[in-house]
């Protein structure tokens, strides 16, 4: 009866809305290129939307990135649970999740990894939780001045996260660039 429709009309509705947002400004990582810079990683602040806990394994999450013409399918290589980012800069965090040294990124294989401050071990997104989603675009690949980048964030429920941006005009070489969401 009544109850049923309420708990089908809730559940539809928790599912219209992605479980998770972008919690921050993303980060670009340039390359040291001349005469100019491309961006060769972008870090984007996840956090839950909702008020439960967001699965993250790799079995259940895809990300799929398109720079101007070029389109990735599924680069997402999981869940690195038992990494603690907390006081480490970005290109030591870059280089020890993806494997790629920020300042030679010479990796052709586009990939990403996702990693949490104050994680529980549960390999979900919790809402105490902050995650970092690590994307290395791959050595021919990475994104020059002006071009279209568009991130999607698909989790097992719910709709996706899709992060749309234009690359800035201007990038310094071997540096970061900070993009508000």
């Amino acid at each position: 009866g009544i109850e049923k429709i309420k708990r089908v009309a809730a559940e539809a509705f928790r599912q219209s809305g992605s479980p998770v947002a972008v919690d921050g400004s993303y980060l670009l990582r340039t390359t040291s290129a001349s005469p100019s810079a491309e961006v060769s990683f972008i870090i984007i602040p996840l956090r839950a939307a909702g008020e439960e806990a967001v699965p993250m394994w790799q079995n259940e999450t895809t990300v799929t990135v398109k720079v101007g013409s070029k389109a990735f399918a599924n680069i997402y290589r999981g869940f690195n649970e038992t990494y603690d980012p907390t006081g480490k800069d970005m290109d030591t965090m870059l280089t020890e999740v993806l494997g790629v040294d920020p300042s030679n990124p010479s990796s052709s294989q586009p990939s990403a990894m996702l990693i949490v401050e104050n994680s529980d071990g549960d390999f979900s997104l919790d809402t105490n939780e902050k995650g970092y989603l690590l994307i290395y675009l791959g050595n021919g690949s990475f994104a020059p001045p002006r071009e279209s980048v568009a991130v999607e964030i698909r989790v097992e429920q719910g709709a996706p996260l899709t992060v749309n941006f234009y690359v800035p005009s201007t990038l310094p070489q071997d540096s970061y660039v900070t993009i508000p969401s």
